[in-house]
């Protein structure tokens, strides 16, 4: 009797915790769904504003960023839109393509850090690469988190 009852305990202890994850990812997509509600423009306007609290921009840096943010996120819109269309369609990407979407994207980046490299002050641009950093670990920790419970179901 008592295993029995430590047994129901630790099941339902487990399915409790089981079911936290799901509406953190319901949030996290109501999120996403919000800032793609955005246009290009406002979507560079608020990057801009997070940046200058962050950075401390003066006016000159946040003129000249403003153009490289909005060039970003006209991109970002565009790329977007094409994954959107290609999987209404039901198309995959090939390798090829994969690879030459990746190649794109991180000659982007490179061309982007360039630019920040140009705009930006030494302490400003060290302090924009830990941020970039810190967000590409949250990044890898929560797909890498996705994953492992993608694997156990």
């Amino acid at each position: 009797m008592r295993n029995v009852v430590l047994t129901t305990v630790l099941l339902l202890n487990l399915t409790c915790f089981a079911q936290v994850e799901k509406p953190k990812m319901e949030e996290r997509k109501a999120k996403m769904e919000k800032l793609e509600s955005f246009t290009p423009e406002q979507q560079a306007e608020l990057q801009l504003k997070k940046m200058t609290l962050d950075l401390s921009l003066d006016t000159k840096q946040q003129e000249q960023l403003k153009k490289v943010l909005l060039n970003q996120a006209k991109k970002r819109e565009t790329t977007r839109n094409e994954i959107k269309s290609r999987k209404e369609k039901g198309e995959n990407l090939s390798k090829d393509e994969r690879f030459a979407m990746q190649s794109k994207m991180l000659d982007e980046k490179l061309a982007l850090k360039e630019e920040m490299k140009k705009i930006l002050t030494a302490d400003q641009f060290k302090k924009w690469e830990e941020n970039i950093e810190k967000r590409e670990e949250r990044k890898d920790k929560f797909i890498s988190k996705r994953q492992n419970t993608k694997n156990k179901q």
